[in-house]
C-alpha cells in the first residue's frame, strides 16, 4: 500500500480528485489522503490516518480536516459553513481499503451516513523513463547548448534512463507530513552539532539551506538537483562509471541529460514554499550556500515537490503544445574518456565540485585509475 496513488473519487454529491501518500510504519501504515473537489461545493478536504497492521484488505477511521481550496492553509469546521452555505460536511470516515501492485481501491461511510468510493492508480515512477532516446554527439551537445539563453536553463546529468524522482521518492516513501514532523527534527538536532551555523527552521530562507545541505550529505529529501552549467550536469552524467565500463560498452549504452526550462515554468505555475504543500507542484529554488561549499562550484538549482513521477507530470502540463519544458539528449557511455578529460580541461572535476578530502581523492582517482 505504501507509496503514491492518484485517482478520481465519488460519492452521493459529487466527483473530485483523490491522492493519497502512503508511509509504511513497523506495525501499519501511515500516511495522508487529500480530497480536491468543485470549489464551489467544497473546500479543499484532508485526512491523516494510522492504521494498526497491513492486512490486505484493512480498514481504518480517518478523521477530516478543511482547507482553503485556492492558498492550500487549513481551515477550521466553523469557517467552512458561512462559505458553503446549507452543505453539511462529513467529519469522519470508515474506510475500507485492498490494493494489488497496481491499483488501490477504497470505499468508505462518513459520519453524516454517506457513501463513496475510488479506485486509484500508483505512480510508475520507478519505471523506465516515457522519453525516447535522443542521440547526440558531445560536439553537437556542445553546439546546442552555447546558442541557449544564459541561466533560463537548468540541466541534470544521469547515468541511466530512469524517470526524474527524489532521493525521499527513491526510497518508497510518499507523506511528507510525516518528514517535516518527524525526520527534520531529528536531523535537526543531530546536524546541528557538526554545522559551524546554527539553522533556524522558522526561517524559510535557512530552511531550504539546510534541506540542501542533508541532500548534498547523503539524506533522502524531497528536492532534485540541477545545475545551471551543462557541463557539471555532464560530468555527473558519466561520475559513477569508469572508462574500463567504457571500453566494452554496447554501442547503444547511453547516459543522460536533461534540459529543464526553468524560467517559462515559473512563468506559469505557482511554487510552494511548504514541504508538505496539499497542491502538485514542481518548484525551483537557489538555495542559500549556508555551510555548503557544494552548491557554487556545481551552480546548484534545485526542485522542490511533493510529486513521485516528475517526469508524468511535467509531461501531462506540455499536452496542449504550447510550451516544452523539458528534453533529453542522451550522449554515448564509449565516448567518457575523451568527454571527461575535456571536462577536467574546463576545470570541472569532484576536486572543483566536492571541495575537500572527498573531492580531492575523487579527482586523482580518476587521473590515476
Amino acid at each position: 500500500m505504501k507509496g503514491q496513488w492518484f485517482g478520481e473519487f465519488q460519492n452521493p454529491t459529487m466527483k473530485g480528485f483523490l491522492r493519497i501518500d502512503v508511509d509504511e510504519t513497523t506495525s501499519g501504515f501511515a500516511g495522508r489522503a487529500v480530497a480536491f473537489g468543485p470549489v464551489e461545493l467544497t473546500p479543499t478536504i484532508v485526512g491523516s490516518f494510522d492504521t494498526l497492521s497491513q492486512s490486505n484488505p484493512i480498514q481504518f477511521s480517518v478523521p477530516l480536516g478543511p482547507a482553503d481550496p485556492n492558498t492550500g492553509f487549513f481551515m477550521a469546521w466553523d469557517d467552512v459553513a458561512p462559505r458553503y452555505p446549507g452543505t453539511k460536511f462529513a467529519k469522519t470516515l470508515q474506510v475500507t481499503a485492498s490494493w494489488d501492485a497496481q491499483h488501490l481501491t477504497l470505499k468508505w461511510v462518513s459520519d453524516i451516513g454517506n457513501e463513496g468510493q475510488a479506485v486509484l492508480s500508483r505512480t510508475t515512477a520507478g519505471t523506465e523513463s516515457e522519453y525516447v532516446q535522443n542521440p547526440i554527439t558531445w560536439d553537437e551537445f556542445k553546439r546546442m547548448v552555447a546558442g541557449l539563453e544564459p541561466r533560463r536553463f537548468v540541466f541534470r546529468g544521469q547515468s541511466d534512463q530512469k524517470r526524474l524522482r527524489t532521493t525521499y521518492h527513491r526510497t518508497g516513501r510518499a507523506d511528507l507530513t510525516r518528514y517535516a514532523y518527524q525526520d527534520i527534527p531529528a536531523l535537526h538536532q543531530y546536524l546541528s552539532s557538526r554545522t559551524r551555523h546554527f539553522f533556524n527552521l522558522q526561517d524559510p530562507k535557512e530552511y531550504g539551506a539546510f534541506l540542501h545541505l542533508a541532500q548534498h550529505h547523503g539524506y533522502p529529501t524531497p528536492l532534485l538537483d540541477w545545475s545551471f552549467s551543462p557541463y557539471v550536469a555532464s560530468f555527473f552524467a558519466y561520475r559513477s562509471s569508469r572508462n574500463s565500463q567504457a571500453a566494452v560498452a554496447e554501442e547503444t549504452q547511453r547516459v543522460r541529460i536533461y534540459k529543464f526550462d526553468k524560467q517559462a515554468w515559473q512563468e506559469t505555475y505557482a511554487e510552494e514554499t511548504k514541504l508538505d504543500a496539499l497542491k502538485l507542484h514542481i518548484s525551483a529554488y537557489e538555495f542559500l550556500a549556508i555551510d555548503n561549499e557544494r552548491m557554487i562550484p556545481q551552480q546548484a538549482m534545485s526542485i522542490l515537490t511533493n510529486i513521485d513521477d516528475i517526469e508524468r507530470y511535467i509531461r501531462t502540463r506540455e499536452n496542449d503544445g504550447t510550451r516544452k519544458y523539458l528534453e533529453v539528449f542522451d550522449l554515448s557511455i564509449r565516448d567518457r574518456p575523451s568527454i571527461m578529460r575535456e571536462l577536467s580541461m574546463m576545470g570541472v572535476t569532484a576536486g572543483s565540485l566536492f571541495p575537500g578530502l572527498d573531492g580531492s581523492c575523487e579527482e586523482l582517482k580518476e587521473r590515476f585509475f
